[in-house]
């Protein structure tokens, strides 16, 4: 038969490989939660462009992917550049 303390250190052990999980899901959570909070402001735009800026160019070191990514982005700007010229 089991004492408290016995089943209180069972439980204890059984938890504790758990309990990283449960904090890397809510850091995890946090950061999700944070992120959409920035994106939706100018702040956060104008990060994400930089992130992506510089994800390409080091993508474009490496592979055909970066420089695809880049175009992608820079047509992006071109059609936003454009349209607050009202030319398109």
């Amino acid at each position: 038969m089991n004492t408290v303390q016995q089943i209180d250190t069972q439980q204890k052990r059984a938890d504790w490989p758990e309990r990283p999980l449960i904090r890397a899901a809510t850091l995890a959570g946090k950061a999700v939660a944070t992120y959409r909070g920035l994106s939706q402001t100018t702040f956060g735009e104008i990060t994400n462009a930089l992130a992506f800026i510089a994800l390409g160019t080091v993508l474009m070191c490496c592979t055909d992917a970066g420089w695809w990514m880049l175009g992608q982005w820079a047509d992006n700007v071109t059609e936003l550049v454009l349209y607050l010229e009202e030319v398109a």
